[in-house]
């Protein structure tokens, strides 16, 4: 059987962006396939993985590894937080 369900991808930097989506993710777990794309260094990343998150993490060590991550999982949707560094307009 085709897996049917949606590819969701999230893409943060900050904390509150972070918060509010990471929220969203555990409520709706089981009903799309989440990729969280996010700098190494991030306070994003620190809260996903506090929120047992670390397996939806898309591997990376730099934003040039983060692009290519998001090239391939194709998602069918994109849900970004409102950083202000900028890093989530670039997508």
């Amino acid at each position: 059987m085709e897996n049917s369900k949606l590819n969701i991808d999230v893409v943060a930097y900050d904390a509150g962006g972070a918060e509010i989506m990471s929220s969203m993710v555990q409520h709706e777990l089981d009903n799309y396939n989440w990729r969280l794309i996010t700098p190494g260094n991030s306070p994003a990343r620190v809260i996903f993985k506090r929120k047992n998150l670390s397996t939806l993490l898309c591997d990376n060590s730099a934003v040039e590894d983060i692009f290519d991550c998001w090239d391939k999982s194709k998602p069918d949707y994109l849900f970004c937080g409102t950083g202000t560094n900028g890093f989530e307009l670039s997508f």
